[in-house]
Order: C-alpha cells, then structure tokens, then sequence
C-alpha cells in the first residue's frame, strides 16, 4: 500500500536490522503503527520460528503489510530463507511481504517468493513507506492549488455579482 497504518516486522528481536528498520519508519512515516514478530532468523530452529511468526502477523486484521529481514551474513546463514516451507508462506500470505534479507548481492529464494525484494532490511522499510517530507510537499503543493481555485471562484463569482448590479441600476 502507499502509505500503509500498520506495518509487521518478521526479524530477529535484538538484531540491529530491527533497530535501523524502525527508525526508518519512524523518520519516514513517524504515525505508522509497527508489531514485531519475533522469530530466529538463523540455524535450525529458524524455519519453524519464521512460519509461526508469519503466520501470527496474517491472523492481524488491520495489518497492510509484513517486512521480513535479517542482517547480511555466509549463506549458511540465511539458508532459513530458502527453506520450502517458509518459501511457500510467504508467497502465499494474504498480507503482501516485502523482504530485505542479508546485503545487496544476497538472494534467497524468500526473496523470489515475497511480493518485492529490498536489498536490505533497511531498504525494505523505505520500500515499504513514503517519504513524509515527499508528503508534505505534495500536501503544501495541493493547499496552495486550492487556494487558487478559491480565489478564482470567489473572484468570479464577485465579477457577476458586479455585473448583475450593474444591469438592475
């Protein structure tokens, strides 16, 4: 969505992926309300951790999008990312996902299944929201649109006025 209310985060719960994601958002777009799912993002325990925290973040009704990241790493280390079953969630989430998983040149086959790869997880949480100083230019250029159209009608309106009085004198 282009500007979405309620963003999930799938990350590790003390990574510093989350924290360079959530002050993204809050730089970018400060009123967006983000829910964390934590999940291991590494070794064998980390597919299963990933599925339950995809699927508790799609059980969130008002939920517009889910972030799935890590840090860059070896491949061994973002193999979770490339387990079938993780794969298959997340193309198959109902909520669109967008991930942001190691660094620019890593791919994993997450990253073919979500609905838009970022090259980073700080990436994904840019993707994932509008700039708010982008926003509020666009906003003060709308205000200052409709001000002139203000003025227009009135001035036209004022012009016919004038010339009704005109015609009853």
């Amino acid at each position: 969505p282009r500007l979405p209310k309620h963003i999930g985060i799938i990350t590790s719960g003390s990574g510093a992926a989350l924290q360079d994601m959530l002050n993204t958002l809050s730089r970018r777009l400060p009123l967006v309300r983000v829910t964390l799912a934590p999940s291991l993002v590494q070794g064998v325990e980390a597919p299963a951790n990933l599925l339950r925290s995809l699927n508790s973040l799609n059980q969130i009704e008002d939920l517009d999008l889910i972030l799935i990241a890590r840090g860059g790493g070896s491949i061994e280390d973002l193999w979770a990312f490339n387990d079938e079953q993780v794969v298959r969630a997340i193309a198959n989430s109902p909520i669109p996902t967008i991930t942001g998983i190691g660094h620019e040149t890593d791919f994993t086959l997450a990253d073919f299944a979500a609905d838009q790869r970022a090259p980073t997880p700080t990436g994904a949480a840019e993707m994932a929201t509008p700039d708010s100083a982008g926003e509020r230019q666009a906003l003060m250029q709308a205000d200052r649109w409709l001000t002139d159209a203000y003025l227009q009608a009135v001035q036209s309106l004022r012009a016919s006025w004038l010339a009704l009085q005109n015609r009853l004198d």
